[in-house]
């Protein structure tokens, strides 16, 4: 195990945000010429490519695993929170998708209590429903309007992705890192290549570029992030966590000119704070 070495772990953390957050920029970008399937599978694709090289310097039995059925559950909620994600990040602004996402921590209390029967610290509750407040005033900011198919897709984003969380966790009691982001990347090209070949259109080379950078991104966010977590506490690296959506609001903001409502700021906040307090308590 590493020494905790705070400063290097925060730069490793700040680094997995902006590159998060450049990803769905790259995302936002590719997604005005390809469809979200092929957008998908293209980022798995790619993705899996960037983190072979990575994953050969160990053993190959190494990745051998006798729990392929979990495997294959994490995957399928996990790519069901993507195409929700990418999804959400072509029609909504990208700072919103973003966080919508990241709100999976308030769900996470609920997935592992009915699922693995984790009773959640009483004072989660609290904080479960001051998220949700805030995820109201974010997709619904006006009351005389109603809330749109993507940002519900955004919510239903983070749903899956806190169901994918409590997955990870369950494979983490006997799987090493390695072997869960392996048949990950494995089982998503997999199942996202019929989609995308259903919808494919010939990418040009801007969407190429786009979508190398795409899986680039995310390789290094992945890494940067695993890299935070082994210098520093858990619960000091979840806060820098959600500096992409710092990231976020200044990429939209530079390339697209959006700006968040009041509403929708005071809900991020109230999304942010509840989140951070929650993983805390956990």
């Amino acid at each position: 195990m590493q020494p905790t070495n705070i400063a290097l772990g925060v730069r490793h953390a700040v680094v997995a945000a902006a590159a998060f957050a450049l990803m769905g920029a790259l995302i936002k970008q590719a997604s005005t010429e390809l469809s979200t399937p092929m957008v998908t599978f293209l980022r798995n694709l790619f993705g899996l490519m960037f983190l072979l090289p990575l994953l050969a310097r160990g053993r190959p039995r190494d990745l051998a695993s006798a729990r392929l059925p979990l495997h294959l559950l994490r995957c399928v909620v996990g790519l069901v929170a993507m195409y929700c994600f990418f999804y959400a990040i072509a029609h909504i602004p990208l700072a919103e998708a973003m966080l919508l996402n990241y709100a999976a921590p308030l769900y996470v209390p609920l997935i592992a209590w009915f699922w693995l029967g984790e009773k959640p610290h009483w004072g989660i509750w609290p904080l479960v429903l001051l998220g949700l407040a805030g995820v109201a005033l974010i997709i619904r900011p006006e009351a005389a309007s109603a809330p749109n198919l993507a940002s519900l897709v955004a919510v239903a984003a983070g749903v899956f992705a806190g169901w994918a969380f409590v997955t990870i966790r369950k494979l983490s009691a006997t799987e090493p890192a390695p072997r869960i982001v392996f048949w990950f990347g494995v089982f998503a090209v997999l199942i996202t290549g019929l989609p995308a070949l259903l919808a494919w259109q010939p990418p040009s080379s801007q969407a190429w570029l786009l979508l190398l950078g795409v899986g680039l991104a995310a390789t290094v966010a992945q890494i940067s992030l695993t890299r935070s977590y082994a210098l520093i506490p858990a619960a000091q690296v979840a806060p820098l966590n959600y500096l992409v959506v710092v990231f976020a609001m200044l990429l939209g903001w530079l390339f697209w000119d959006e700006r968040l409502s009041a509403w929708s700021m005071l809900g991020t906040l109230l999304v942010i704070s509840s989140s951070i307090i929650a993983l805390r308590l956990r």
